[in-house]
């Protein structure tokens, strides 16, 4: 995969998915859209438009568990210093259960994601052999 049209077409999916999942009803296909947006304009076939859409799932998965992490922590950050361990709690159980749900989410964005990735990747191809038996 060509890293700087990977990058572009990764990034700009993961936009339109950002940007779809604020959308009513568009917010559950949110990923497969991002992930057609960055395999179509990757324009390398299925293979690799399903590569850059999996790309993009990993990215918004990324994403998604920073600011996952970031969103609690920023604002009791002060009170953990001085408390320690007191201000988070001593008990984990809660922990397993976010970890796995993150996780869970990050597979199934990754897969959605290389989904539309393939489905974007084809249409590309599809329309570039188009073009090239009019052209030829």
């Amino acid at each position: 995969m060509q890293t700087q049209r990977a990058t572009g077409s990764v990034l700009l999916g993961a936009v339109v998915s950002i940007i779809a999942g604020f959308l009513p009803f568009v917010s559950f296909v949110a990923p497969l859209l991002g992930g057609g947006v960055a395999g179509y304009f990757h324009r390398t076939g299925l293979r690799e438009g399903a590569g850059a859409g999996a790309l993009m799932g990993v990215f918004l998965s990324l994403l998604g568990v920073v600011l996952q992490i970031l969103g609690p922590v920023l604002p009791a950050f002060p009170a953990a210093v001085v408390l320690g361990p007191w201000a988070r709690g001593f008990g984990l159980g809660m922990l397993d259960s976010i970890v796995a749900i993150i996780a869970a989410s990050a597979i199934l964005l990754v897969i959605v994601g290389a989904v539309g990735g393939a489905i974007g990747g084809a249409l590309a191809g599809r329309r570039t052999q188009q073009t090239n038996e009019t052209v030829g």
